[in-house]
């Protein structure tokens, strides 16, 4: 069957809550100082059932978080620019020149949400956009990005992400049995899965090194050459490649139950 494509017009941004004295503070210092302006906006997205995200960020932060609730798909998008002191109204100029285009694929029965985020700025490296989206269920991740950070919370099948200058931090409860691709270069790498994951890893963490914490699930590392910054091992029997590679960062593993969740004292 065919792939159709449904293109999604820009609306118009929605209202926001009105932040509190401290926060309108902290934005004016912000502007004053650091030349920092940005522009929020929300979207609803026309999806239903399992989504595949692409993402292709020209910089900035990427989220993409399994919604269990009865809230519409959504995509919250902040555009951002940082000139420097006394620069503010160039870089209030510039927000017109980053552009995001999106739109939904559908063949058959798979549907696949497709972000493209780009400037015409003369300075880019001033300019970012954070993309935040919220759906029903995550297929396939595939995300481009850099000088952010990379999240992906509950997601089904494999992942597909190269970034820099941010971590990456992938977390599922669904028994994985898709390869997987995570590359990135100043910035860590953590990959948390539950018990039922399987995989056959090849890992790597040039000027940084590698912990496991694995509680449950039957894991093989025996393979003669893992040390400190090189990981091959295999989980639960597992064929499908999880290729985890990062320079100067750090890589950890974690196979468990409640691998979405974390914090100060979760491991």
């Amino acid at each position: 069957m065919a792939a159709a494509t449904i293109v999604l017009s820009m609306p118009a941004c929605t209202a926001q809550s009105r932040p509190g004295l401290g926060d309108g503070l902290g934005r004016v210092l912000n502007q004053t100082f650091h030349g920092h302006v940005h522009q929020d906006e929300e979207i609803e997205i026309p999806v239903s059932g399992l989504t595949d995200v692409n993402i292709d960020n020209f910089a900035g932060h990427v989220r993409i978080v399994r919604c269990r609730t009865s809230s519409k798909p959504t995509m919250h998008i902040t555009r951002r620019a940082t000139h420097g002191i006394g620069r503010g109204d160039t870089a209030s100029d510039s927000m017109n020149q980053i552009s995001v285009d999106y739109f939904v694929e559908t063949d058959g029965e798979r549907q696949r949400f497709i972000v493209r985020s780009k400037t015409d700025h003369l300075e880019p490296w001033f300019q970012a956009v954070d993309i935040d989206i919220r759906v029903e269920r995550i297929g396939i991740v595939v995300v481009r990005t850099k000088d952010g950070h990379v999240e992906t919370i509950d997601f089904e099948d494999g992942v597909d992400i190269e970034s820099s200058n941010g971590d990456v931090r992938v977390s599922t409860r669904s028994p994985l049995t898709q390869p997987s691709t995570i590359l990135n270069q100043d910035g860590s790498i953590a990959w948390r899965v539950g018990p039922y994951a399987s995989g056959l890893f090849d890992a790597e963490a040039v000027h940084g090194t590698i912990r496991t914490s694995v509680f449950k699930g039957k894991w093989n590392s025996a393979r003669s050459g893992n040390d400190l910054d090189s990981l091959h091992a295999q989980l639960n029997g597992g064929t499908a490649r999880i290729v985890l590679r990062t320079v100067d960062g750090n890589i950890s593993v974690y196979v468990g139950d409640h691998p979405t969740e974390y914090g100060t004292f979760v491991r």
